[in-house]
Order: structure tokens, then sequence, then C-alpha cells
């Protein structure tokens, strides 16, 4: 019963003790509460204004989880009139697997969190479910204690099945790219392989070549008949066919495997091809055949790797000279665009169709009407992949009767980078001294033999494996050793480490020689000491230079 006391509103509570005594009564000031009545019916009307005109669907649920109020926006979400779920429980609508969600979410706001968000699947009036996101709270009266939870809803279907295709399709990405990544892998073993496979299939076909090759050479330097200077002739020229097919297969199977230094610097494409040139002089001469230089582009320098630019030209040079015709003339031009600098090399031989084009950059494919003309079909892969490995581009075009090859590079504008030219030593001493070759193979000690047969003033020694080469060179004390880097029972390198590392023979000079080819291999020989590495199969007069200069003894005064 709420009276009037002077000026103050109270609010008047009474019980009696007992049927007979008097009654108690207890009066509240409710002013408070009266004055604060017309505004908690404005915010509530305005907050019911606000969830009917929501597009979330907003809710109540009470401490046990049943439905006591829903927004106008449950017809649109769930296809039911929010009176027709008033009552209910609120876990009804829920999709079995989403109840462990929510209840975590519903226990974390028991717990005192502020706020819980959950995504979950409720069950329309049709039977469908719809993804849903709710944003709920916990609802406190007057005292304090917990009285219900209030949510937002929003409908999420689109979002999520948009959100799942995306992440479909990034697992679809990580899968491929996992798979990409295999496959880079399984070929990244598979070059691997290759390359220590082709480098072993090298080392075994270089020693015996080395002898082969050797003891012909040697045979030329003899008194010969027409015909046996020929045959020996057609066994080193053969042996050496042999070795630029090794080399050609080597240097392709380092490029794929990503093995093959390439230094870039600027180079002087016009310097470039005079010495290119030069080189296929002797087999332009043999065919009598012009090539001719046109630097259009006179000073023009390139991005390129030097070595492995006179090694392509060199190679498309020399094609134009063997499959032209004998007397014909081959152009060689440059030309440059400030960004660009192009090398073409243009014959009159038989021409290549556009559809053929294609097939003689790949290793081993030569034309038909090639075939006597002696090529290993490498030539041109080699260059094509030495060319995509400075950033250039090879091609051939139909130019006349005959073809046009062309090698184009990145221009670099730098001072000209001078081309070393490689001069023959004058031979002012005579070969002697003693000398200590470590070789277990006997037709290559017995074509060192010969080698320095002719040599009388050389006393040479002869160890078949690293342990008697180590000893010979302490107790001995030779003048020069030559090694062998393949030795039964000692690896060379760790050989010429021991020699350097001996006072006794750490002076003494070391010529390495060696079947592996592999450039980290040379350097590595030659960190350790060694002078020289030389590659089998050995070259007789650069070889024979090579030990004049190590070992000599001053000329002798004429009588």
């Amino acid at each position: 019963m709420d009276v009037r006391a002077g000026e103050k509103p109270l609010a008047w509570q009474s019980q009696p003790v007992n049927d007979e005594g008097p009654t108690y009564a207890l009066a509240k000031d409710v002013t408070a509460r009266n004055e604060s009545e017309p505004a908690l019916r404005e915010s509530e009307r305005r907050y019911r204004l606000l969830a009917e005109n929501a597009t979330d669907m907003i809710g109540q649920w009470d401490p046990q989880a049943r439905i006591v109020y829903l927004s106008g926006a449950s017809r649109a979400l769930l296809g039911y009139a929010p009176e027709a779920l008033i009552g209910r429980d609120g876990y009804e609508l829920i999709h079995p697997e989403d109840v462990a969600a929510v209840t975590a979410a519903h226990e974390s706001l028991l717990r005192g969190a502020e706020r819980a968000r959950v995504v979950s699947r409720l069950r329309r009036r049709d039977g469908r479910w719809v993804w849903t996101e709710s944003v709920a709270r916990m609802l406190l009266d007057a005292e304090g204690r917990q009285a219900g939870i209030q949510f937002a809803t929003r409908d999420i279907t689109e979002s999520k099945r948009q959100m799942d295709a995306l992440q479909q399709a990034e697992e679809r990405l990580r899968h491929a790219e996992a798979e990409s990544r295999r496959a880079r892998d399984a070929a990244e073993r598979a070059n691997r392989a290759k390359s220590a496979f082709l480098a072993r299939m090298s080392h075994e076909l270089r020693t015996p070549l080395n002898a082969i090759m050797g003891f012909a050479q040697l045979l030329e330097l003899d008194d010969l008949t027409a015909e046996q200077r020929e045959s020996a002739a057609r066994i080193v020229g053969g042996g050496r066919h042999l070795i630029e097919v090794i080399n050609d297969v080597l240097d392709i199977s380092r490029i794929e495997a990503g093995e093959m230094a390439i230094e870039l610097a600027p180079i002087d494409v016009g310097a470039t091809v005079d010495a290119v040139v030069g080189l296929v002089a002797p087999l332009a001469a043999e065919r009598r055949m012009l090539v001719r230089i046109d630097l259009d582009a006179q000073h023009a320098h390139a991005c390129a790797d030097g070595h492995r630019l006179k090694q392509v030209l060199l190679n498309v040079v020399s094609n134009a000279i063997k499959y032209g015709p004998a007397g014909s003339e081959v152009l060689v031009r440059t030309v440059a665009d400030g960004e660009r600098v192009r090398v073409s090399v243009t014959d009159a031989g038989p021409g290549i169709a556009p559809h053929e084009a294609a097939r003689i950059f790949e290793p081993f494919e030569r034309l038909e009407r090639d075939a006597a003309t002696e090529g290993t079909g490498l030539g041109l892969a080699l260059s094509r992949n030495l060319v995509g490995a400075m950033g250039g581009e090879i091609g051939v075009r139909p130019a006349g009767d005959g073809s046009e090859f062309w090698v184009e590079l990145q221009a670099a504008g730098a001072a000209p980078t001078p081309v070393a030219q490689e001069r023959a030593p004058t031979r002012e001493s005579e070969l002697a001294g003693t000398l200590l070759y470590v070789e277990d193979t006997p037709s290559n000690a017995a074509f060192m033999r010969r080698l320095l047969r002719d040599a009388p003033g050389v006393e040479l020694t002869v160890a078949c494996d690293g342990a008697s080469g180590l000893a010979a060179a302490r107790d001995h004390g030779p003048d020069a050793i030559v090694l062998d880097m393949a030795l039964p029972d000692i690896d060379g390198l760790a050989v010429l480490e021991r020699l350097k590392g001996d006072p006794a023979s750490a002076t003494i000079p070391v010529i390495a020689v060696s079947a592996d080819v592999a450039p980290e291999r040379e350097a590595a020989v030659l960190e350790a000491g060694a002078v020289a590495y030389v590659q089998k199969p050995i070259e007789v007069d650069r070889f024979t230079r090579l030990l004049t200069s190590v070992m000599t003894r001053p000329p002798q005064p004429d009588a």
C-alpha cells in the first residue's frame, strides 16, 4: 500500500504477530522508485522499438535457458512468430553438433564473462538449418543477481558459405603448393642423382680415355707414315669428340640442377666476337669459307658470363661453318638498342623450317639431313641453357636460303672487360729433375713413362697408392709430384693436404690430375696447395709445358 506522509510517498507493509496480538507495519520511502519508473518504462519502450526494428534477432533467455523474449526478426530468421517460441527451451532449436559450443558460451557467462560469442546452426520452421552468429551478455536484477541472458543473433549463412569456400580454396592451394614442393624436391633429388651418376660416368670414361688419347698424341710425335699419322689423328680427334660430348652432358646436367656458377659482368661483345672468329678461323679456312664481322654496335657491352658467352658463340659460329656449303660466307653481326644487345650469325646453309626450330634446341636432336656432319646434338641445347642462365634468349629464323641464329642479352653500360689471351710459354730451359707420379692405373703409369722417354734428364718414380706416395715424397724429396686424385687407399685431396702439412714435402710443387671436372673439386684442390689442376684426358703439349714450368734446369752453354 502506497500512501503519502507529508511530502513523501511511502510503501507500507503490515503483518500481525498473532491472531490476538498487535500488528506491526513497515514503511519504505519509494520516492526514488516512483521517480525512476517513468524513465524505466521509457527506456524499455525505446529498447523494444529498437529491437523490433533491428535486422538482427534480439532475444532473452531466463536463468533456465527458456525463451522469454524474441524480436520480430525471428520471422525472417527462423520462420516463427516470436510468440510461437516464448516459453520453449532455447536448446531445442540448436543443431546437436553445436550444442557443446553454445553450452560453453552459456557457462562462461554464468562464470562472470562480460560477453560471449558463438557460431551455431539453428533449425528453421521449414526444417532447414541456418548458420548464425550470436553475441550474448548476462542480465542482472536490481540486487545484482543473474536474471537471464540477452542475445543478438544474425544470419551468417551466406558469409559462412563464402568463408568455407575460401578456406577450401586455401586448402586446395596449400595442397597444390605442397604437391608442387614435393614434385620440386623430387625433381631436385632426381637432378642431383643424375648429376652424381653422370659425374661418376664421366670419371669412368675419362680414365681410359686418358691412356687412349695420351698414347695417340705420343704416336703423332713419332716418325710415322702418312697413313699411320692419319690413323693417330683420327684416334685423337675421336677422343676429343667424345670428351666434348661428356663435357656438354655434364654442363647441361649442372644447369638443370642449378649447380653451374654463372658470374655476370659487363662483357665487351665486339671483343668476344673477334676472339670467337679467331678461334674458328682454321675450320673456316679448311672449308674455304669467309667469316665476316659487322659490328653495328662497336662498343656494346652485355651483362653476361664472358667464358659462357664465348662458349655459346663458338658453338653457333662453328655450326654455321660446318653446315654451310664450302666456299660460302658467314656473317656475324652485333646490334644494340640501349636495353638489349643482339649477336646474330647468318649462314648460307640448307635452312631450318619453322616447325623444326624448336627441335634443334633439344638434347641429342639432329635433323636427318645433318646426319653426315659430325656433331653431338648437344651444342645448341647447352647454348640455350647457358643463355637462359644469363637472363637472355636464343633462337633461329629463316634468312634467305640459310638461317640466322641470334643471341640476345641485357645491355650493360660499363667499361670494356679485357679479354685474356692465352699465350704458349717459350721453352728456355730443358725438362729435368726427379718426378714422383702417384697413380694406381697401370696404363696411365705406362703413358707417363712413354711421355718422359725423350726427357733423359727426368728420373721418374711411380707410387701405386697414397700411402706409398707419401712415403716416397718424404724419403726421396722429388723436384715435383704428379698426383692422381682418385687413389685406392686415400683420397687424393687428403694426400695433398698431408704433403703440404709435412715440412719434408711442403715446398714440392704438386700437379693434380683428375677425371673429376666439378669446379668445386678443382677449387678445393688448388686451395689445398696444388700448383695446377689437370683434367683427364691429358693434353700432351699443355702438360709438357706445365711440367717444364716446375721442373727445369738452366740450358747448357754451347761448347
